[in-house]
């Protein structure tokens, strides 16, 4: 579902090589004046509230559980 808080959130599935660029960016940016926050989800259960989810290539997690998530 998406975020329309005060924060911009990118959630992560899985770990990822590219989640260190994106916490890096968090750091020093922001989107819209919005503090940009990573959450790292492990199951499809834990998927919440974000505005991008980046599925990481390397999911166990079966993309139609992560599309029923993001409804």
């Amino acid at each position: 579902t998406l975020n329309t808080g005060s924060e911009f959130i990118i959630g992560v599935v899985n770990s990822s090589p590219i989640t260190v660029a994106f916490e890096d960016i968090a750091r020093t940016k922001t989107v819209n004046k919005k503090k940009i926050i990573i959450r790292h989800f492990y199951t499809a259960e834990e998927i919440s509230d974000c505005n991008i989810l980046f599925i990481s290539g390397n999911s166990k997690i079966y993309l139609g559980e992560i599309l029923e998530k993001t409804k």
